[in-house]
């Protein structure tokens, strides 16, 4: 074992600011990678949505329509995460879970318990019109908050190094590296999830059920810590940093129907804006 220095890690929970993280290649746990990476060439703004949503949400399907269209408009500019939470994402007797604890973790950390779904984020981005202040935004929204963020010079940049899938063992490995395109006085952190799209489940629509619904960027696993693993305080222009990620694909995932999605992004009360985004497929 060994310790990094961090930051103070800001939630209602966290007090101290030395956090241990396991060896390097712990799987679901991303770990500062002290290797040296070449720099990561400037790239154009991406833009995350998190679409909080829920089997038993008959309105959720209208989110996810609304996330599709999106991607479509915008070819290689948009991930989605779908994050299943509350009891309207509780499983039909029988069927899977979608909910998972680092998921609904996050969700409290950044908007609490949503009092209903769909729900969803643009970048994380607080929007002064709601009342109070809230990241939250209806997807009828989410186009035109979308469209602002595009035009936005990204801090940061994201490459993935030394990508490998075993198939027998189902573990996918590599290097998430960041390079910051400008001087900041900012404090940065990473995060990283595994999505899956296009498997079938049974979804609630308007008066009627889906029993062959085909959901799209269900979060299947977000690597701890779930708010984001520290990597710089006031990078240089320039400067490049990289986090181990390593993980085991559950047997009842499709590889090739899952992506990892990573971002760089800062982490206060206030401001967990998002600077970047990228996704890669798993094979």
């Amino acid at each position: 074992m060994f310790g990094i220095l961090s930051v103070v890690m800001v939630s209602c929970q966290e007090v101290n600011d030395l956090i241990i993280y396991p060896q390097p290649g712990q799987n679901d746990q991303l770990v500062i990678d002290t290797a040296k990476y070449p720099t990561v060439a400037a790239q154009v703004k991406n833009v995350l949505i998190e679409d909080y949503t829920g089997d038993r949400c008959d309105n959720c399907p209208n989110a996810q329509k609304q996330s599709i269209a999106i991607e479509n408009a915008n070819p290689g500019r948009i991930s989605v995460i779908g994050i299943h939470c509350t009891s309207l994402a509780a499983p039909y007797a029988g069927k899977p879970d979608y909910r998972t604890t680092n998921g609904t973790n996050l969700v409290s950390y950044l908007i609490g318990i949503p009092g209903s779904l769909p729900q969803g984020d643009i970048d994380r981005k607080i929007h002064p019109f709601t009342t109070p202040p809230s990241v939250q935004l209806p997807y009828a929204l989410w186009p035109f908050y979308v469209d602002s963020e595009l035009s936005i010079v990204p801090k940061a940049a994201i490459a993935f190094n030394n990508k490998s899938y075993d198939a027998g063992s189902k573990t996918l490995s590599m290097d998430i590296t960041t390079t910051f395109q400008q001087a900041s006085t900012d404090t940065f952190y990473v995060s990283a999830a595994v999505i899956e799209s296009g498997f079938r489940g049974i979804q609630e629509l308007p008066g009627s059920y889906d029993s062959s619904f085909a959901f799209e960027h269900v979060l299947r696993k977000l690597m701890l810590p779930y708010n984001g693993l520290h990597i710089a305080n006031a990078p240089t222009a320039g400067s490049t940093y990289s986090v181990k990620f390593q993980t085991i694909l559950d047997p009842s995932w499709v590889p090739d129907s899952c992506k990892v999605v990573a971002f760089v992004h800062h982490r206060s009360p206030g401001n967990n804006v998002v600077e970047q985004v990228q996704e890669t497929t798993v094979k």
